[in-house]
């Protein structure tokens, strides 16, 4: 056995000659409900692993490597070294995250874009991924099916491995005279963007209220400017509705109230474009459809035209989510989801499901038929009702099926695609989160791994991140409004972190926010 481990010793110093140091920059964590334990994750995949299939995922991030190349490299792990073909990683750290069933096929699917159901994993009630990382970066992470099988996905590949060998000694420390090597290793070291400027929108909704002045039911929303850079938290500016960045520009977008004659309330999508520094209100911003359309200066107007409430749920560049109501008695309940474009915000039907994908109809229909079956009920498939809703620190798709009595959400087994967000990761774990702050309800995190906003039931805290970890005290504390959540988290970072500063202090009324305790 001391000969077995001596000739592996060697295999992996002759290694180091020629490996190239290698790691993508994905986030060590995402959001869930994990278990972590920390003195149980190097143990767990320490050894040597043999290649039984492969699953290409990212052509590119592969390297344009064939199938045939692939399950012909060598894996293996130790204390002091993880290796997965050329690419080497010294002194990894590693994390364990105990993964339950009901969130384990987001996961796989949001960031790897993987069916949970199609890995060979016996126990399904609960998976094991270990991350293997350093400095914020991720270099793979291995989804073990027992201590002796697992999935490993490295630079766009999914290996199906076996173990072949233990290895739970640490090598010996390895002095090397290749300065290039070294240096590789220092720029990995450096090459995040820890450091870098960074900023979000955060926007808030309020919950609704009835306005005293007016006799009103009404809804506010605003928007928080957050950023930090030179290694300090900026003064917290705020606006008020929803301040949006575009691929072009900014919107503005404002719920306004309108009446019909009978005295009913109509509420609308404004959204005012500003392009280049100059406001333009959509044309499409008008509601028209078979009830009629909002305008003091329209004779015509319909006598019975219904009450039209809305409530706001989720924002990005170019698309937003609602619930609507509609009819003559509001109660505060809502009856229909539609996610809408902004450039055309008061279409009269959502855009379909269809638009996530070839297979998103196919998949809205069959948990439709199943939770039919399930409940003995005729809910009627609706494929333009859905939304993005926030859930412990991740946007997810939801869908409303109705039976014209009472209706049923159900969460969408599908992807939300990158027509509807950029950047949804947590950079900890929410168990790590809920450590720090317990009744922490929501949570957003930089692209730069440097600060997280964390929500309560009436707070925001920012915290700044160091190692990994939320630290000891937040950097600043926002009192909520009533009943407020969040509905948008648009990330900047560095040149951008600036542009988008003086845009929000440019273009209607802001106030700055003080630390509050």
């Amino acid at each position: 056995m001391n000969r077995i481990k001596k000739v592996l010793a060697l295999v992996f110093l002759l290694s180091l000659c020629f490996n190239v140091i290698s790691c993508s920059k994905i986030n060590i964590n995402s959001s869930g409900d994990f278990v972590l334990h920390p003195k149980l994750d190097g143990q767990y995949i320490n050894g040597v692993w043999k290649v039984t299939d492969v699953q290409i995922l990212d052509k590119n991030a592969c390297g344009n490597m064939d199938k045939s190349e692939l399950m012909n490299i060598s894996i293996s792990f130790c204390d002091s070294m993880a290796t997965i073909g050329t690419n080497t990683l010294m002194d990894p750290k590693t994390k364990l995250k105990k993964l339950k069933k009901d969130y384990s096929n987001h996961y796989l699917l949001y960031n790897y874009d993987i069916d949970f159901n199609s890995l060979n994993i016996k126990d399904k009630s609960v998976i094991n991924i270990i991350s293997v990382y350093q400095n914020n970066t991720m270099f793979c992470e291995v989804i073990a099916s027992d201590n002796m099988n697992a999935y490993i996905y490295h630079h766009g590949v999914l290996y199906k491995v076996v173990k072949i060998s233990d290895m739970n000694y640490k090598l010996p420390e390895i002095k090397s005279d290749n300065n290039q090597q070294k240096a590789n290793v220092n720029q990995y070291s450096s090459s995040n963007s820890y450091n870098s400027s960074t900023g979000v929108f955060i926007g808030l909704k309020g919950s609704r209220y009835k306005d005293d002045s007016t006799n009103e039911l009404k809804q506010d929303y605003r928007t928080l400017w957050i950023s930090f850079n030179d290694n300090k938290l900026n003064p917290v500016l705020e606006k008020e509705d929803l301040f949006v960045p575009r691929l072009k520009g900014f919107t503005v977008l404002s719920v306004n109230q309108n009446h019909t004659i009978e005295g009913n309330s109509r509420e609308e999508i404004v959204c005012t474009n500003i392009v280049n520094g100059s406001k333009e209100q959509s044309e499409k911003n008008v509601h028209n459809d078979n009830s009629g359309t909002i305008a003091d200066s329209m004779p015509n107007m319909k006598r019975d035209m219904k009450q039209r409430y809305m409530d706001i749920l989720f924002v990005s560049n170019d698309y937003f989510s609602a619930q609507y109501y509609e009819g003559y008695s509001f109660a505060g309940d809502y009856e229909q989801l539609k996610t809408l474009p902004l450039d055309n915000p008061n279409l009269s039907t959502g855009i379909s499901i269809d638009i996530l994908g070839k297979n998103a109809l196919k998949s809205y229909e069959d948990s439709v038929k199943v939770i039919n079956t399930r409940d003995k009920k005729v809910y009627k498939s609706d494929p333009e009702s859905f939304a993005m809703v926030r859930k412990n620190g991740y946007w997810a798709l939801e869908a409303r099926i109705s039976d014209g009595k009472t209706y049923h959400d159900f969460d969408l087994n599908l992807l939300p695609t990158k027509k509807f967000l950029m950047y949804d990761r947590l950079c900890i774990g929410w168990s790590v989160i809920k450590d720090r702050v317990p009744n922490a309800l929501d949570a957003v995190t930089s692209p730069t791994s440097r600060i997280a906003i964390v929500m309560t039931s009436n707070k925001l805290l920012v915290y700044e991140i160091k190692n990994g970890e939320l630290d000891r005290e937040p950097l600043q504390t926002i009192m909520l409004k009533d009943g407020e959540s969040m509905v948008m988290a648009e990330w900047a970072s560095n040149e951008f972190t600036d542009s988008w500063s003086k845009a929000f202090k440019s273009h209607g009324s802001y106030k700055e926010i003080t630390n509050e305790h």
